[in-house]
């Protein structure tokens, strides 16, 4: 396929309103989607419940995404929160710069988060980016 076959990428967003609506656009149609298959009667799987986790966090809507892993914690226990949770969480986390909370949630993390190099990646780099080597390098 030639680069002028593709169909055009929408624009990046231009100021903080724009980004808020392309974000309210797509949590819409995360929820949407989320209605169909609940409609068509399947069953959610790990990570199905992660990839709808990580629209709200990935748009940086902690209460929304509260809400959500609460709801998955209570409705499907085993499946959700798992790993790759946590690292969504550490994502979301690193986004607002919210320091303390990266620690906190570094600190608890699984053993199998725990182990992710991503997870502690996403960690001490927002740690780095605020000047907080201190930190890092304990984290670390």
């Amino acid at each position: 396929t030639r680069i002028r076959e593709l169909p055009p990428q929408p624009a990046a967003p231009a100021n903080a309103r724009d980004l808020h609506a392309r974000q309210a656009a797509i949590l819409d149609k995360a929820d949407a989607a989320w209605a169909s298959l609940l409609e068509q009667g399947l069953e959610p799987d790990a990570n199905c419940l992660n990839a709808f986790f990580a629209v709200s966090a990935r748009a940086v809507r902690k209460a929304r995404a509260r809400r959500v892993a609460e709801a998955f914690a209570d409705d499907f226990p085993g499946r959700f929160p798992d790993a790759r949770t946590e690292r969504h969480v550490v994502e979301m986390l690193a986004k607002t710069r919210d320091l303390p909370g990266l620690v906190d949630a570094v600190a608890a993390a699984s053993p199998s988060a725990a182990d992710d190099p991503e997870l502690l990646g996403l960690a001490l780099d927002a740690h780095a980016r605020m000047g907080d080597v201190d930190a890092a390098w304990d984290l670390a």
